[in-house]
């Protein structure tokens, strides 16, 4: 596997949980989290059962104000309000990923390789076009 093929990797860690979080192992994971930033790591948090997870809420909105140079790579969802309904929570686990993997890759200056694209017919017509 080539250098480039590696900077283009993405990975998302997606964790179960259906416990809470007492205030030291809340800090260590808010460190955790905000030392895993800049990687291209997303992190899924689900949590299932009857807990109070408002401090995992905590962690997905610490990494929204860690700064510039650091980017949210946290999301969210209570697994109880989408029981019934796969989609929706599907929906609510996912729906920052898209804007978190664009960040990362503009962040650290890694886009597609133009040359690798396949050419389109609006390339080919493009390019027998000439302006005088």
């Amino acid at each position: 596997m080539s250098q480039a093929e590696t900077k283009l990797r993405y990975c998302v860690l997606l964790v179960l949980t259906d416990g809470v979080l007492n205030p030291t192992n809340l800090n260590e994971t808010q460190q955790l989290l905000s030392s895993v930033s800049g990687l291209p790591l997303s992190v899924v948090i689900i949590g299932i059962g009857m807990a109070d997870f408002n401090a995992m809420q905590t962690l997905e909105e610490a990494g929204e104000v860690a700064g510039a140079t650091a980017h949210s790579n946290v999301t969210f969802a209570p697994f109880r309000p989408h029981q019934h309904d796969p989609q929706s929570l599907s929906r609510a686990a996912l729906k920052k990923l898209p804007d978190q993997i664009v960040h990362h890759f503009v962040q650290n200056n890694i886009f597609p390789d133009s040359h690798r694209r396949k050419p389109s017919i609006a390339d080919s017509i493009v390019s027998e076009l000439t302006i005088e």
